[in-house]
C-alpha cells in the first residue's frame, strides 16, 4: 500500500501505465489482507481502513484530473 500511495501523491494518475499499476497494488493489497485474516487463530487482523483511505485518495484525485483536462 505504501507504494499505491507514494504514486497516488506524486504522479499523473490518469495514464494508463500508472492507473494500472495502482490497481494492481490495491489487488495486492486487498488479497494480503484477505489471507492474512484467514489464518486459524489471527489474534491481530488487519483492518481496511487503509486500503479504503488511499483508494478514496486515489478516485478523488483521478477525477480532479478528469475534470481539469481541458
Amino acid at each position: 500500500m505504501d507504494a499505491a500511495s507514494i504514486l497516488i501523491g506524486n504522479c499523473a494518475c490518469q495514464t494508463k501505465p500508472v492507473g494500472g499499476f495502482v490497481n494492481k497494488m490495491f489487488k495486492m493489497g486487498d488479497k494480503y489482507l484477505a489471507a492474512h485474516n484467514d489464518v486459524p487463530g489471527q489474534l491481530h487482523p488487519i483492518g481496511r481502513a487503509r486500503i479504503n483511505a488511499s483508494f478514496e485518495a486515489f478516485r478523488k484525485k483521478k477525477e480532479a484530473l478528469k475534470g481539469a483536462a481541458p
